[in-house]
């Protein structure tokens, strides 16, 4: 018996539709039922068992144990177990599709009672953390339940299940995978978090001197607050960021991260139009000067 090898397969950051999700599954269940002719074909008839029940045993065999199976799970918690692609859609007025999972252990292991040797899991999850959580280590990469696993004996199982899913998405999101990685809040931190929070204290200065002018105690607190302020508006800023450019997107999907791209971009405008306001106002200003004194 040949050696049994396992694949973990990352699909990282990518795009999907209904279609691709079907042409997946189609893919998968053509790997899958060359491995049953190359099992079945080992088979031996038992001396006590007619040539006609030998094969009427083997052709249920394809059609009971060598099978692609899926799970969908919606938002609102429900979900459907699908044994065949013509079930698979994605309702317009319906939940939100959460997470696609396919496998042909379960159909095998129901009709022959053990796992498949030859077998894969695979997962494309759409689901979206929340916002702001707590549970989550902001300088970590974005937790993500997507990937492929996969068991054999033999190399072209593994490389057709492997081919089969990585064809049919869209992987081409280089930018997208860098900002879900690790230390990239930390990067932007000390390249505009931190700057931020420092323009937020000098945006005060004038009203915290002016009304605590008699206290420097009051007016250092008031720094070290809007400071530690301006650090959590930097994080808001930086995690709805990824929570409006997910790792994993389905493309029947797409409205409503577009509207909070939309929103993020707009916050990101204005506030940069100020911030560049207020460092080239006195700039031009001096320049208009100069040209007054010049005539």
């Amino acid at each position: 018996m040949a050696d049994v090898s396992a694949k973990n397969v990352s699909l990282g950051s990518y795009t999907v539709s209904i279609e691709n999700i079907i042409s997946i599954f189609d893919g998968l269940s053509s790997v899958v039922q060359e491995q049953a002719d190359i099992e079945v074909a080992r088979w031996r008839r038992p001396p006590d068992q007619s040539e006609e029940d030998f094969e009427k045993a083997k052709a249920d065999a394809r059609n009971r144990a060598y099978k692609v199976t899926a799970t969908l799970k919606f938002s609102d918690g429900s979900s459907s177990f699908i044994q065949s692609s013509d079930m698979i859609r994605k309702e317009p007025q319906g939940p939100e599709l959460s997470l696609v999972f396919m496998t042909n252990t379960t159909a095998f292991f129901s009709a022959a009672n053990v796992q498949p040797t030859n077998q894969f899991n695979l997962s494309l999850d759409f689901s979206q953390p929340p916002l702001l959580d707590a549970n989550t280590f902001i300088s970590g990469p974005t937790r993500n339940g997507s990937g492929l696993n996969i068991e054999g004996d033999r190399p072209g199982w593994l490389a057709g299940i492997e081919k089969t899913v990585v064809e049919r998405i869209d992987k081409r999101h280089n930018l997208r995978k860098f900002l879900h990685g690790h230390f990239i809040y930390d990067y932007g931190l000390l390249g505009f978090g931190a700057p931020l929070a420092l323009y937020f204290c000098w945006l005060s200065m004038g009203f915290i001197q002016q009304n605590a002018k008699y206290w420097p105690i009051l007016q250092a607190a008031a720094f070290v607050y809007i400071f530690f302020v301006g650090l959590w508006i930097y994080r808001i800023l930086f995690s709805y960021l990824r929570w409006a450019y997910p790792l994993a997107e389905l493309k029947e999907q797409l409205s409503r991260p577009r509207k909070h791209r939309i929103f993020w971009w707009s916050i990101v405008t204005l506030l940069g139009g100020k911030v560049f306001w207020d460092l080239v106002d006195p700039l031009l200003s001096i320049r208009a000067f100069l040209r007054v004194l010049n005539y």
